[in-house]
């Protein structure tokens, strides 16, 4: 059973890293045709001491939004999706400073979708078009760090259209079948769920979520 874990975390660990490049390479060649440089000279590490076996945790589903990009000057979009992403395409990066995580973002958050990376609901919006942006992930792979995070920290969600920051402002903890945050929102918001709590075995009980806006 345990040789069986490590062999499923370090095949979890590849997924994960190989859609990271992916990543990467879809930002650089747009910031290439657009002229401008959308990742940093030095990336951020990826986060890493994944200490469980991945277990099968879904239903993270969180709130709402609004909002533009610090980088960008351009006029808000209320609500409305500009771009539509095939389920399991990689779509951006997920940087949170604090951690010195650079985590990829796959759009959708099926069981194999989050074996990838971060999972992006593909109901809500994304970033810059002026709505809920709702990403979920793994509490023992992507976000095992997440209890670490403190209001005022950062987190950084850059895309083939740019990069965009967000300050976390609040947080938590729903039942696991909680789906009220999941919402319609007047501001960009940022929503990032993981399993909670984080040290429990098997299929834990509730959500822990945090909310970030644009600085």
């Amino acid at each position: 059973m345990i040789v069986m874990a490590i062999a499923q975390m370090v095949h979890h660990e590849r997924s994960i890293s190989d859609s990271l490049e992916e990543a990467k390479a879809l930002i650089r060649e747009q910031g290439v045709q657009a002229g401008k440089d959308l990742l940093p000279s030095a990336p951020l590490a990826k986060a890493s001491d994944h200490s469980q076996a991945l277990q099968k945790e879904e239903g993270e589903e969180e709130p709402e939004g609004k909002g533009n990009s610090p980088h960008q000057e351009e006029e808000e979009k209320p609500n409305i999706k500009t771009e539509e992403h095939p389920q399991g395409e990689v779509i951006g990066i997920l940087e949170i400073p604090r951690l010195q995580a650079e985590l990829p973002i796959v759009e959708g958050t099926s069981a194999d979708q989050l074996r990838k990376g971060v999972g992006h609901y593909a109901t809500t919006l994304l970033p810059g078009e002026g709505g809920q942006i709702l990403l979920s992930g793994h509490r023992d792979t992507v976000f095992t760090r997440m209890g670490e995070l403190k209001e005022g920290d950062q987190f950084i969600v850059r895309t083939r259209q740019g990069s965009y920051t967000y300050t976390f402002t609040r947080s938590k903890i729903v039942a696991a079948d909680d789906t009220t945050v999941i919402r319609t929102s007047d501001r960009e918001e940022l929503v990032l769920s993981t399993c909670y709590p984080f040290s429990f075995l098997g299929n834990a009980p509730d959500r822990y979520v945090i909310y970030a806006y644009p600085m």
